[in-house]
């Protein structure tokens, strides 16, 4: 949108994920993060990048928290969960 080009849900997307709501960690991953992957076009990326990515961070409490989010994500959409996840995590 705007200089940045043209992204699905741009606008929504940008007003729910600002700078004070990305600001706290549990906010970013437990809310806004989950709020921007209920939109189908970045589900199954956002799950890919935290499985394959934030699962094996260093840090214990962003391991957590992805875990965490990981299962609300598994509310909306648990057959693409089941799909992309189950063989990682096994």
């Amino acid at each position: 949108m705007g200089r940045q080009g043209h992204f699905p849900h741009g606008i929504e997307i940008l007003s729910e994920a600002d700078y004070f709501t990305l600001g706290v960690r549990n906010n970013a991953y437990l809310n806004v993060g989950i709020f921007v992957a209920s939109y189908s076009e970045y589900f199954e990326t956002f799950v890919n990048h935290l499985i394959y990515n934030k699962l094996k961070h260093p840090d214990i409490s962003i391991r957590r928290l992805t875990a965490a989010s990981l299962a609300l994500l598994t509310v909306i959409n648990p057959k693409i969960m089941i799909d992309l996840s189950v063989d990682e995590l096994i």
